[in-house]
Formats: C-alpha cells, sequence, structure tokens
C-alpha cells in the first residue's frame, strides 16, 4: 500500500501481508526502539520500503526467508530505497545458513542486501570449493594465504555453499591423480599388449 505521510517507527514495520511493497510518500525514520521486517520467498518477490523523501535508520532489520527459500551467492535484494538515506540499522538480524553470509550494504539512496560465501576454501567465492580455488590459494600463497588454507581448501573441496555436507564423489585434486609410478605400469602393458601378442595354441 501507499501512505501518503511522515512516518515515525517505534514499533514494528513489516511491508505486505505476505511479501510486498510499502510506499511512503514522505519521510521515515526508524526510532532506536522500531524494527523493519523484511520477507523473501524468491528472488524477485520479497519486501521493499520505497521512500519519496529521506530514510533515517536506527533500531532492528531483521530479514526472514519464506517457504525453504535458499539465495544463491551473489544474489542481492534491494529492500529500502529512498530520496536520501541517513544512518544504519543498529541490529541486524538475518537468516543463518550453511556456509553463507549476508552483507548489508548502505547506499545514498537504497539500502542492499547481498548473499556472499562463507565456505572455507571458497578464495574466489562463488560458492563452490574447486580446482579455481587452488589457484586462487597459489597465485595468494605467501601474501594472502597459508598453508591452513590449503588445508581448508582441502576439507571442503567439492562443497557447495548453502549445504553443509561434501558431495561423497568429490575427492581433492592430489588424489584423483594418477602416481607416476601407476602410469609406468600402464604405459608398459600398453607396450606388452601390442607389441607382443599372446602367442595362440595352432589348430589340432
Amino acid at each position: 500500500g501507499t501512505l501518503d505521510a511522515n512516518v515515525q517507527n517505534r514499533g514494528l514495520a513489516s511491508p505486505g501481508s505476505s511479501t510486498g511493497a510499502l510506499h511512503i510518500d514522505g519521510n521515515y525514520t526508524q526510532a532506536p526502539d522500531g524494527e523493519l521486517l523484511i520477507e523473501i520467498a524468491t528472488a524477485s518477490n520479497f519486501d521493499q520500503l520505497l521512500v519519496t523523501g529521506t530514510a533515517t535508520l536506527a533500531g532492528t532489520l531483521t530479514v526472514n526467508f519464506l517457504d525453504g527459500f535458499m539465495p544463491g551467492v551473489g544474489q542481492s535484494f534491494t529492500i529500502l530505497t529512498a530520496d536520501d538515506v541517513d544512518g544504519t540499522f543498529s541490529t541486524e538480524v538475518l537468516p543463518s545458513l550453511p556456509n553463507l553470509a549476508f552483507d548489508v550494504i548502505y547506499n545514498a539512496q537504497s539500502v542492499v542486501l547481498t548473499v556472499v560465501s562463507a565456505l572455507p576454501g571458497d578464495f574466489n567465492a562463488d560458492g563452490t570449493v574447486d580446482a579455481a580455488d587452488y589457484v586462487a590459494w597459489r597465485k595468494g600463497l605467501g601474501a594472502s594465504y597459508t598453508q591452513d588454507d590449503y588445508d581448508d581448501w582441502r576439507t571442503h573441496f567439492g562443497q557447495t555453499a548453502g549445504r553443509s555436507a561434501v558431495k561423497p564423489s568429490a575427492e581433492p585434486l592430489s588424489s584423483a591423480v594418477p602416481e607416476s609410478a601407476t602410469l609406468m605400469m600402464l604405459a608398459m602393458a600398453f607396450v606388452m599388449f601390442f607389441f607382443f601378442p599372446q602367442r595362440r595354441a595352432a589348430p589340432s
């Protein structure tokens, strides 16, 4: 809906009966004892507070995901817009999901919730621990990364942000590459098979 007034929130503001947009044609001021509740159902269906004037922020921001929604790394949700955003929420109550973290970004005219990876070993922050992260570790070794970071990469190899368990088939690269001795034995077997065929018994 729309409120044609200046609004002071000293209680709870919750746009929509489930998810929706609350338009305020005026200024919005949230007091230290006020709370803004934002619900997110899908990547494109979430609460928004849309202010034509100035939004002065304090108090609490609470974010809930609905119906088992699982966001992906890199997704962002513009939860508030205003002609001018002043201040920040004093308390941010954000969802807890495996290996995911949430940044609340305060811009001059918006507040954006962004999903980031909190998965150990995910050095390129794409939400999956894979070979690309090993390359990133090697490039940053000694400057940004240590041996402990490599151990994290091995432990979590194959894991995806948002999932708490490692894929059963995932193994570190070092264990997936054959040893040199194994390669030598395979090469010798190849030579023996093609250049020294087994003798066949003569027909009776």
